[in-house]
């Protein structure tokens, strides 16, 4: 079996058959792959993963489309040093599922380090092309913010 066959025996059993919905375990891999292609530099994979579509809204608060961001990881304009992403939740409704992590990232721009920890919701579909990263969002969390210590929502 070549290489470029076992890949798609893997992809398959990640993405399951087309118009089942996808189990907790595929959504976690694809979070899995995806940080997996953000440190070892890997705009293919991104490309694979992410939807052109996809709205992608950084910690800044600054939207970009899917095809936007990995154009921009592609040209060098962001690279991770460090990135942990713990996944807190997967809710399955579907063909989507709606994933809520906390990420711990040393993140350069313009070769300059950033360190910063968020929780964020990523939003998986399963498309006609595959499972695919179709919104993105990261809140910043401040010290203030741990499980530990934040107030009670209903107290905003």
């Amino acid at each position: 079996m070549t290489a470029k066959e076992t890949a798609r025996i893997e992809t398959a059993l990640v993405q399951g058959a087309a118009g089942t919905p996808p189990t907790e375990q595929q959504v976690r891999e694809l979070e899995r792959r995806r940080v997996a292609a953000l440190l070892a530099g890997d705009a293919t994979e991104l490309r694979g993963l992410i939807s052109p579509g996809c709205t992608y809204v950084h910690a800044v608060g600054m939207p970009e489309s899917g095809r936007s961001y990995v154009d921009n990881f592609e040209r060098g304009r962001f690279s991770y040093d460090e990135l942990s992403v713990v996944v807190e939740s997967v809710a399955l409704f579907g063909d989507v599922a709606v994933v809520i992590c906390e990420q711990t990232s040393r993140i350069r721009f313009g070769g300059e380090p950033h360190d910063s920890v968020g929780r964020c919701t990523a939003v998986w579909a399963r498309t006609p092309e595959g499972d695919r990263l179709v919104a993105f969002q990261t809140t910043l969390l401040s010290e203030f913010d741990s499980p530990e210590t934040a107030g009670d929502p209903g107290e905003i």
